[in-house]
């Protein structure tokens, strides 16, 4: 893993990024600022934070209708304002179910009119090995 997380007060964090980068290079990572994003509660969201974001992106993302949620992705976990978690995991469930129709798609069973082939154990295979983690992990790490 390369990804790295401060977590703490912003009047606390935020100075330490440039330490934080020193030390990354130190070990040999680079700290990829376009990729760098921060979170902050509503309540905490004030002028003072703004300003000490600087270039430094907030995390967020668009519902359907283009209302801004924010949060970040922390080992893939949605975490931030409860909207912000609902949308990320409303985008990761039709990443999932585009992949399991996919599958589905390419190993239809009438595509394949060889019986020899066994078209639905790979279907099962594939589904049971390649797909059944993805919802699993997020289930197992975000609060229900």
């Amino acid at each position: 893993m390369d990804d790295t997380y401060l977590l703490g007060a912003p009047d606390t964090v935020i100075p330490t990024v440039p330490t934080h980068k020193s030390r990354l290079k130190e070990v040999g990572l680079d700290f990829n600022d376009a990729k760098t994003e921060c979170y902050i509660g509503p309540r905490f969201r004030t002028n003072t934070y703004q300003c000490m974001l600087g270039s430094m992106d907030e995390g967020m993302l668009q519902t359907p209708d283009g209302t801004p949620v924010y949060g970040v992705k922390i080992y893939g976990v949605p975490t931030g304002d409860d909207d912000y978690i609902a949308e990320a995991l409303q985008l990761k469930a039709k990443k999932i179910t585009g992949e399991f129709s996919r599958i589905e798609s390419r190993l239809n069973p009438s595509h394949f009119p060889e019986p020899q082939l066994p078209v639905r154990q790979c279907l099962w295979i594939l589904t049971l090995r390649c797909l059944q983690h993805l919802g699993n992990y997020l289930c197992r790490h975000v609060s229900p």
